[in-house]
């Protein structure tokens, strides 16, 4: 061969061929002719030997033929030598081999293997053997081939005959090797025994011998020829086991073929057991072996550890320590092959390692791994290639085709990507170990790994993946790159834009970013190049503003991003309803595909489109993300900033006028070939499609009814018309046909995948629209934008789920704009399955893959090991969080639905959007499943998110102790500058609901640090600015409110300092409402005039001077009225914006913003209007006639100060402008209820007020009038009569006189006359307007409207109709009470986790203060509430209240107590109702009934210091209480020290209320005796006698018992104390919260009617004595008209921790223990209940007792409520029990030490649930028609008494309960009190406990014990 050329040559130099050279040629020809001169004379020595007879010539002959022809045998041309060969066997023969077997057998290999080799067919292809089997009888060798082949076996035969053992094993196995292929050219069998002779009698085989013959016979099969009968390999494998072999290299030969033929056959363990004895045999010999040899033991090595790997491979079963162990091995193979020096098998080795490594290599662990095996793996490639490769030089066993591993085993096409081939590989495992470099941020490491493999890999195109690295690597450490980049001059310009943004994405400095994304912009010139250019100068412009350049630099680039979206050429092709069938199908998808082009700058029509030529989507979609960019970048106060805003709306309605118009068209075209050919199918499917017909409407009925009218097409419209008003904006949903068109379409005119490629991103840009047009007012415009979102979501992203959050976000906002049914279809629509399973199975599929992924495994042989702690060089080096935005993914597998990882934030933002709707349940399970996904994948951000949003649900559910925890680990992980203003407002919120003495100091403290924080940031980020800005000034202003708000709180703080707090406050809050205005936030500056006003009013309360009062009042005017007008302006330039969007019906934020305002300045204008026209009354009241008319000549506008001057003009202009309010409010009220009836109630008022104004009359004339000498109605036709004389000749009448007086008066009188109409059609208008508003309030349930409404009535009728007036006192009070009552129960069910009740009263409450009332959440809410609660129900006031006076019992006097709102007037009433008597004739007298009505001014402060006594009473009553001793002289002392104090309670309460003694007295016809009615004398003279006994004289029935209804305030007062109520004809007095509880007393849906209970108990009374047998007979009369309460279903509760301490006798158990007994044979028999602690009660039993009672018991220490848990009382139904006794407020040390203990963990508004009257108002409302309780605290003695005397009264007398009290509140007052014997001697033993009365003087013992409710129930 000739030598290789090394030397360099130019360019395009061609070899030249050797034949052609004849030089060579000639030095060729003469190597030859040297070469057979010898082998002649080699062969005529041996010739001379044979002759000579000697052996040893003829060998050196062969020897020397042998060593000679080395390089023609080694490289398998031994043909040439056999005519030698066959001459130098023949000699042999003749002489003998003189024992030298060797080289005889070698002698004998190199002849045979000559003989066959030429004979020998050619390999067939793996792929075709593969499919073909094996044929034996292929075609026969021609006679020639047959001959030398039956020639070559004999000669091996011969060989094979002679050996006896001493031949050296390698020899033997060639010659072996070459019989057994001779054998299968002539298509011999080798025989069981593995021998070369099967007739020989010598049986001893050896091993060995049989191992190797096996073994060939195996290489042999399998090619095409035929195929030996070989024995099992597991037997082969037990025989080369159990050999005793001489030679090692032959041994590890045999070993490692073995392993190979097992892997073959798939015996994994065959193949583990011979690889592993292979490579554990040849690592120990290694060192022994000869160089040449050892390089022979280090390719087996390699093969075998290759082959170990492999099996491992196939073997994994998903077991990941396997493959880690496999990957050992194919190290171990290179390094072999490395030893060996044989570049095939390490590069071998180096492909199974990648491929072994590849599934894991997305993993950063898993790099890391494997990183020191990858360098060991690319060291040996490297070595290996350096090395000089000798070839040729070792014979090989096998020079034909075999089924070995020398020729086999790595077939074709059995990599993985990235090893094609050589080069590729080694480039794939430098990129390999350049990402181990990189994931641990070792970039100098990088640049080493990469400068090593551009010197080791030759120059070629593989070499750009490592220039493409190096470059990032070199950005990233700030290196120069400029000659590394230069390599990618010749691709594409594309790729090298995509290089330079790649590299600015990894360049660590700001210039270098800089610099490379100007590159990446510059680089893109091609006009087919302009949306990746769009698309990068939108992320340059992004990367400017995160950057803090200026924000011109960002508009600029934004706007030059537009130009060139609007420059670009309008696709051909567009779906114009003109050109709809101008072109076939095929011409418009070519028309449609071709890629638009920029118009040339000196093209016709160069400037920018109209609107309506833009119709490509994508540059419709991508100009509005552009916009919508510039409207988040640009300062909110900036004026473009709305005007981008509406720029990327306009876009956005042109997406979806042309994607309609474009499903249009394709739906139109694809009906009209449709129609023909399905006529026939539809005719014969007509049957089938009728049944599944019925069966589907029964399913879809329910869910057709909400969306049928919504998802059916508006008659006479296409599917190619968009809505054309809000309205149908918010009920729109996108046909199913068009949606099915969108992801079927390709085209660039509907929203498909080719046109919105990244639909995520798309939606995250809108996300941020939505929010922009909500923050600028425009609510209205978000509705087609979330419209375009769904649509996305449902035909590109096609996600069920992230439509499904789209449509909850459109049912929150048509909920905002009070379009209910259009929120009610969304809301059906999106579901109430808010998280699927199969977004939780993905979800956690994925979570559990990138766990596996970064999971680092461990080998089986290896320790686990500690990780290493971070050193504090590497702890700086951790950058700080950074938190980033984040898109939802597509599924990367299958391109639709969202990708498992991206589910989590999916949830967090429907929780968001739930939570605004204030769904919790939901919301907290969405919250919770991502929480733990984020917790998962290590996501700090997203885990604050998410618990700052469970914060906010811990917020609203009132779990304010979960709440704090969970924000400020929220704030712990941290988040971005909106997340800290957020989280620090639900802190903020959490801290100020908690009982904290200094709350509002701390939350300050919380914000001004937050305020630091943002003044340094706001340095830092100067295009962040206006938000920081924001941020700031609305947590100071929020700290000053705070501070105004403790400010206020101490009652007992001096006007002056308040004042002059009040001041400093209004600067500060001066100076944040300038920076408001200056960052363009106005909407804030109006909440600031607003608290300034509010400020205002509240220093002119407490103003002393008069100039100064009015002073504020006018700056109080001015704010307000400067607020509403900045507000209408706003409203009306955001009307001008869309004064074509049809929002007739759509209430919108910021209309009721504005209404909210207008009705505060109504308000601000009737206080200062009432205030002017009083102080005008008393001005002119205090002022002589003579004295007014002097001073109103000689006033002139000169004399007024600028304050007084002010205050003189607004006086005239003020009722002008609350009427013109009042009016511009009408149209803005629409939708809201609220709004509307406030709206009513204030324009009653104002009417109310002029009626007031022009009335010659003052106003309290009336009420002063009706003090005096009363109004009094025997019946309502008596009403009527004098109401009718009183308007013929009342107040008004005396004015008919002035017709008679001169005639210098008669202009006077003309004006009286006018200014009475006037006042009088004030009046009425006023009367119209307030029950217009009643109508309205008490329809929707707003009673603090309504009770103001109807206090208004009250004082617009007056006197002058004392029935219609006590019907709206009584409404006004009922309203009023359940007020308080519903604040009662909302405090008892602040705990929402307690009951179904608490979460449901917590949710409305929160939609009611939200104005969210028009919900249908709302609305389920309070149906759910009416169904399941009592309380609920008895909280209702409704139109039917007007009725309830006429159905009251005629025993019953109702009065009324009920102040005024701001308590300068107490309104009384007092109502009688008429009795009948039967008359002549049947007829029915009507006699008494009376109806009485007042008025009277009183001083606030003077009720507030009798409340403060009350309250001085009540805690000096519970200190003795506590200090009771026991001995004989204490309690009468402590009694006279209770008397004084009550009488310093009772008699300024007297003097409160003396004015209203007249009312409340009894009328004096209740005492009169009712006449006899006698018959006529003329007409019945004869029948007097009949007459008077057919006419019984009937005495009516008396009322006797009074029903005090009375304010929550009033009822603090002991006011049965009152004196007017010790007249005899009192039986009983009662207290009452409102007549509506008292008419839910009365009447129940379930119970029978009074007169029924009445005669059932009377039967049931007479039978149980009867039956009882009683000692003795006691005698009852129960009166009549009493309700009937049954004795024997009473249940007690008696002392149940046993606290009293005491005498014996006066424990609660003791004298319970023996009322039981006393009245056991009469009554308490069936009592049950628990007496004491051996019994003592669980909340279960408590529940049972009071729930199945019809009468309670409740004797012991502390209060009541301090037994029970109130939040389970208040979800209680206790219709059943009637009558409830409490005997509780005694206390002992024991009582006191367990109430301390129990209410440190309870509130003090729950606390306050605890009082006497809290604990009355929750009886009543679950149910309880009578409650007797104490009033105030008392001692064991006393309610010993009472219990005795109670019960004796009760039981034994029969007496109503309302009696029974009355008499223990008379006792002590010098009545005397009757009582029987047996009575008398029972209490003797009380007498020394008990303090026997003084004089006339009432007790406080008697006054404590009160009634709530029904006075005539009675025990039967």
């Amino acid at each position: 061969m000739p030598p290789e050329d090394l030397s360099q040559h130019p360019v395009g130099y061609i070899p030249e061929s050797p034949e052609d050279n004849t030089e060579w040629i000639t030095y060729r020809t003469w190597i030859e002719g040297l070469s057979q001169h010898t082998m002649n004379s080699w062969l005529r020595s041996a010739d001379i030997g044979q002759t000579i007879q000697e052996a040893w010539i003829v060998q050196n002959a062969v020897v020397y033929v042998l060593n000679h022809n080395q390089h023609l045998i080694t490289a398998g041309r031994q043909r040439e030598l056999v005519g030698a060969l066959y001459h130098l066997l023949g000699i042999i023969k003749a002489m003998g081999h003189s024992g030298d077997l060797a080289l005889l057998a070698t002698l004998c290999s190199t002849l045979a293997r000559g003989l066959i080799t030429t004979w020998i067919p050619a390999p067939t292809p793996e792929k075709s053997r593969r499919h073909t089997r094996s044929n034996p009888l292929h075609t026969p060798l021609d006679p020639e081939a047959a001959s030398e082949v039956r020639t070559a076996v004999e000669v091996c035969e011969f060989a094979l005959n002679l050996t006896d053992g001493t031949v050296p094993v390698s020899t033997l196995q060639q010659l072996i090797a070459t019989w057994a292929k001779a054998k299968q050219l002539l298509r011999q069998q080798v025989g069981p025994r593995l021998g070369t002779d099967e007739q020989s009698a010598n049986e001893s085989i050896d091993s060995v011998t049989g191992v190797l013959v096996a073994l060939e016979m195996h290489s042999c099969n399998g090619l095409g020829l035929m195929d030996f009968t070989v024995p099992p390999l597991a037997q082969l494998v037990k025989m080369a086991l159990e050999c005793s072999w001489s030679d090692p290299l032959v041994e590890l030969q045999t070993l490692t073929r073995l392993a190979h033929f097992t892997y073959v056959a798939r015996d994994h363990e065959a193949t583990m057991a011979c690889s592993q004895k292979a490579i554990q045999m040849g690592i120990e010999h290694l060192q022994a072996f000869s160089p040449v040899e050892a390089e022979l033991v280090a390719e087996m090595l390699s093969t075998a550890a290759c082959i170990q790997g492999r099996s491992i491979m196939d073997n994994l079963k998903g077991r990941k320590q396997l493959r880690l162990t496999a990957a050992k091995a194919f190290v171990e193979s290179a390094r072999f092959g490395g030893i060996a020096g044989s570049s095939a098998l390490v590069m071998q080795a180096a492909r199974h390692f990648w491929n072994t490594w590849l599934p894991l290599l997305s993993s950063a662990v898993n790099r890391k791994k494997c990183k020191s095996a990858t360098q060991e793996v690319i060291s040996v490639i490297n070595k290996t290639e350096a090395r000089k490769q000798e070839k040729g030089k070792t014979l090989l066993l096998h020079q034909w085709p075999t089924a070995d591993f020398q020729s086999g085993g790595t077939t074709e096409g059995c990599f993985l990507s990235g090893a094609e081939d050589d080069l590729t590989l080694r480039a794939a495992l430098y990129g390999l170990l350049f990402h181990s470099h990189a994931d641990q941020h070792d970039w100098e490491g990088c640049l080493k790994v990469l400068d090593e493999a551009l010197q080791v890999l030759p120059r070629t195109a593989h070499r750009l993946l490592i220039f493409k690295h190096m470059v990032m690597v070199k950005a990233r450490l700030g290196q120069n790159f400029v000659m590394e980049i230069q390599r990618f001059k010749d691709q594409s310009e594309e790729y090298l834009a995509h290089m330079w943004r790649r590299l600015a994405l990894n360049s660590t400095s700001v210039p270098g970013e800089l610099t490379c994304y100007l590159h990446a912009i510059q680089a893109l010139q091609k006009p087919e190049s302009e949306w990746q250019k769009v698309d990068y100068i939108m992320e340059f412009s992004e990367w400017l503003y995160h950057n803090q350049f200026p924000l011109e630099d960002v508009v600029f680039h934004l706007e030059w991003a537009i130009d060139i979206l609007l420059r670009m050429r309008p696709d051909r092709g567009s779906p114009e309803p003109a050109a709809a069938g101008a072109a076939g199908a095929g011409a418009a998808e070519e028309q449609v595909s071709t890629p638009a082009a920029p118009e040339g700058p000196g093209a016709e029509g160069s400037g920018p489109p109209s609107l309506e030529k833009l119709r490509n989507v994508r540059q419709l979609e991508t100009l509005a993300r552009a916009y919508t960019l510039l409207a988040l970048v640009v300062t909110p106060s900036a004026a473009s900033h709305q005007d981008y805003c509406l720029m990327a709306y306009t876009f956005l309605c042109r997406i979806w006028q042309v994607s309609l118009l474009t499903a249009g068209k394709s739906i139109s075209e694809s009906r009209i070939p449709a129609a023909a050919s399905s006529h026939s199918l539809l005719l014969q499917k007509e049957k089938e499609k009728s049944k599944d017909r019925e069966k589907d409407k029964d399913r879809d009925k329910d869910k057709g009814r909400a969306s049928k009218q919504f998802q059916s097409p508006t008659p006479g419209k296409r599917l190619e018309d968009v809505p054309a008003s809000i309205e149908e904006w918010a009920s729109y949903a996108c046909p199913e046909e068009a949606i099915s068109v969108f992801k079927q379409d390709q085209s660039n005119f509907a929203v498909n995948r080719s046109t919105l490629q990244k639909p995520t991103y798309s939606l995250y840009y809108l996300d941020h629209l939505v929010e922009a047009l909500q923050k600028v007012f425009l609510h209205e415009l978000t509705i087609p934008v979330l419209q375009l979102e769904v649509l996305i979501a449902a035909s590109v992203v096609d996600s069920k789920s992230l439509k499904d959050l789209y449509h909850l976000r459109l049912a929150l906002v048509c909920s905002d704009l009070k379009l209910r049914e259009a929120a009610t279809f969304h809301e059906e629509v999106g579901g109430h399955a808010y998280i699927c399973d199969v977004e939780q199975v993905s979800c956690r599929k994925e979570i559990a893959l990138k766990k596996e992924k970064n999971k680092e495994p461990l080998l089986e042989e290896s320790l686990p090991t500690l990780r290493e702690p971070l050193t504090p060089a590497q702890q700086a080096e951790m950058k700080p969080l950074v938190a980033k935005d984040k898109t939802l993914k597509i599924n990367g597998e299958t391109g639709r639905g969202l990708d498992g990882m991206s589910f989590p934030q999916l949830w967090t933002l429907k929780a968001e959007v739930l939570l605004e709707m204030d769904l919790y349940q939901p919301a907290r399970l969405l919250l919770s499943e991502a929480y733990l996904a984020f917790q998962e994948l290590d996501d700090p951000c997203a885990e604050s998110k998410c618990l700052h949003l469970l914060a906010r649900l811990a917020n609203k559910e009132k779990k304010y102790g979960q709440a704090r925890k969970m924000a400020e680990r929220a704030q712990h992980l941290g988040g971005s500058e909106q997340f800290w203003y957020d989280s620090t407002l639900t802190l903020a919120d959490t801290l100020l609901s908690t009982e904290n003495e200094r709350r509002e100091a701390v939350v300050c403290q919380l914000f001004q640090k937050l305020i630091d924080t943002f003044n340094v940031l706001k340095k830092e980020r100067p295009n962040r600015m206006p938000i920081l800005e924001f941020m700031t000034t609305d947590l100071e202003a929020r700290c000053v409110s705070l501070q105004i708000k403790a400010a206020q709180e101490p009652e007992d703080s001096e006007p002056f300092q308040n004042s002059l707090l009040l001041m400093e406050m209004d600067d500060r809050l001066l100076e944040i409402e300038e920076k408001f205005t200056n960052i363009g936030h106005n909407e804030k500056c109006v909440d600031i005039k607003l608290e300034r006003a509010k400020m205002k009013r509240l220093s002119a309360q407490n103003e002393k001077d008069a100039e100064q009062k009015t002073a504020c009042y006018l700056e109080a005017y001015d704010l307000v009225q400067r607020a509403a007008a900045e507000e209408e302006e706003l409203f009306h330039r955001i009307q001008g914006l869309l004064s074509l969007q049809g929002l007739q019906h759509v209430s919108t934020p910021l209309v009721r913003r504005l209404a909210h305002l207008k009705l505060s300045l109504v308000e601000v204008c009737l206080d200062m209007l009432q205030l002017m026209w009083e102080e005008t009354l008393e001005r002119q009241l205090e002022q002589r006639s003579v004295d007014k008319l002097l001073a109103d000549y000689l006033q002139s506008p000169s004399d007024y100060t600028s304050v007084g001057l002010k205050w003189f003009t607004l006086k005239r202009t003020l009722a002008h402008t609350v009427l013109a309010q009042l009016g511009s409010l009408q149209p803005l009220c629409t939708g809201c209820v609220e709004l509307r009836a406030q709206l009513l109630g204030l324009a009653g008022k104002a009417l109310h007020l002029l009626a007031v104004h022009a009335d010659p009359l003052r106003p309290a004339f009336y009420w002063e009038e009706s003090l005096l000498g009363g109004a009094e109605l025997s019946s309502r036709e008596c009403l009527e009569s004098i109401q009718e004389d009183e308007d013929r000749k009342g107040s008004y009448g005396g004015l008919l006189a002035l017709r008679a007086t001169p005639e210098g008066h008669s202009r006077k009188g003309w004006d009286l006359k006018r200014r009475m109409a006037l006042a009088q059609r004030y009046l009425a208008q006023a009367s119209e307007v307030l029950l217009q508003c009643l109508q309205v309030a008490l329809g929707s349930n707003l009673l603090d409207i309504a009770a103001a409404a109807s206090l208004e009535m009250v004082e617009c009728v007056g006197t002058l109709d004392p029935a219609a007036t006590c019907q709206f006192l009584a409404l006004s009070q009922s309203c009023s009470a359940s007020e308080g009552m519903r604040d009662v129960l909302l405090t008892a069910t602040a705990d929402t986790s307690s009951s179904q009740l608490a979460a449901l009263l917590q949710l409305r409450h929160r939609l009611r203060r939200q104005e969210r009332t028009s919900t249908n959440l709302f609305a389920s809410v309070e149906q759910r509430l009416a169904a399941i609660s009592k309380a609920w129900q008895n909280l209702w006031v409704t139109e039917q209240h007007f009725n309830f006076l006429s159905e009251i019992p005629p025993t019953f006097r109702i009065l009324f107590l009920h102040h005024s709102r701001d308590r300068t007037h107490l309104y009384g009433a007092a109502y009688e109702k008429p009795k009948f008597i039967p008359a002549a004739k049947g007829k029915l007298l009507q006699v008494g009934g009376s109806c009485k009505v007042a008025r009277m001014a009183v001083s606030p402060a003077a009720f507030s210091s009798l409340l403060a006594s009350a309250q001085q009473f009540r805690e000096h009553a519970q200190a003795e209480a506590h200090s009771e001793k026991g001995s004989e002289g204490a309690p009468l002392r402590g009694e006279e020290h209770a008397v004084q104090r009550l009488a310093e309670v009772v008699k300024p309460m007297e003097e409160y209320l003396r004015p209203l003694f007249s009312l409340l007295s009894c009328p004096p016809e209740a005492r009169a005796p009712i006449p006899t009615v006698v018959a006529d004398l003329g007409k019945y003279k004869g029948k007097d006698k009949e007459r008077e006994e057919s006419l019984p004289q009937v005495q009516p029935e008396v009322a006797d018992n009074v029903i005090l209804i009375a304010d929550r305030h009033l009822l603090e007062l002991p006011l049965e104390g009152l004196s007017v109520f010790d007249d005899e004809m009192v039986s009983s007095v009662s207290r009452e919260f409102s007549l509506q509880m008292l008419w839910n007393r009365l009447y129940r849906k379930e119970t029978e009617g009074n007169v029924k209970k009445e005669s059932r108990g009377k039967d049931h009374r007479k039978r149980g004595i009867a039956k009882k047998g009683a000692k003795r007979v006691v005698s009852r009369i129960t009166p009549p008209h009493c309700i009937a309460v049954d004795a024997d279903n009473f249940r007690f509760v008696v002392d149940p921790y046993e606290e009293a301490r005491g005498p014996e006798m006066l424990t609660p158990v003791s004298v319970t223990r023996e009322i039981l007994e006393r009245f056991r044979d009469t009554f308490t028999a069936r009592w049950a209940g628990h007496l004491g602690k051996k019994q003592f009660p669980s909340q279960a039993e408590w529940e049972q007792l009071l729930g199945s009672c019809g009468g309670f018991f409740f004797y012991g220490m502390e209060s009541f409520l301090s037994h029970i848990l109130v939040e389970r009382l208040a979800a209680m139904n206790l219709e059943e029990c009637q009558m409830v006794v409490l005997l509780d407020l005694a206390r002992s040390c024991e009582s006191m030490q367990r109430h301390v203990e129990s209410s440190q963990n309870k509130s003090a508004p729950r606390l306050s649930l605890e009082g006497p009257v809290e604990t009355a108002v929750l009886l009543s409302l679950v149910g309880v028609r009578s409650i007797v309780a104490n009033q105030w605290p008392t001692v064991l003695r006393d309610n010993a008494t009472r219990a005795s005397i109670l019960w004796e009264d009760l039981l034994t007398a029969g007496k109503p309960i309302g009696r029974t009290t009355r008499l223990l509140q008379k006792r002590g007052t010098g009545e005397t009190v009757h009582h029987d014997e047996a009575l008398q001697t029972w209490k003797d033993r009380l007498v020394l406990f008990q303090p026997q009365p003084q004089g006339s003087e009432r007790l406080p013992v008697t006054l404590n014990l009160v009634l709530y409710g029904l006075p005539h129930q009675a025990i039967v």
